[in-house]
């Protein structure tokens, strides 16, 4: 029954993390073609788990400055030796 409840469970997260990305590429889309059918969000499960479509941080990227890279070097290195 725990293996059956638990099984059930994470298909429901997936099923609500599928329908957010779905959403979310939705909105992201240049257009051109019919709209996209509504996703079903289950209210409850955005409630239960609101940290399924967290975005994770951006740390790097090509368009940042020498300045902005080592703060965040520093600041990757701590949070790593915190997780050791």
């Amino acid at each position: 029954r725990t293996v059956q409840l638990k099984k059930l469970w994470a298909n429901m997260k997936q099923t609500q993390r599928d329908a957010l990305t779905k959403e979310k590429q939705a909105c992201l889309a240049t257009g051109g073609g019919p709209p996209a059918a509504e996703t079903n969000i289950d209210p409850d499960i955005a409630v239960i788990t609101p940290h399924l479509m967290e975005t994770a941080p951006v740390l790097f990227s090509s368009n940042m400055t020498k300045n902005e890279i080592d703060i965040n070097v520093r600041y990757s290195l701590k949070e790593y030796e915190w997780n050791i």
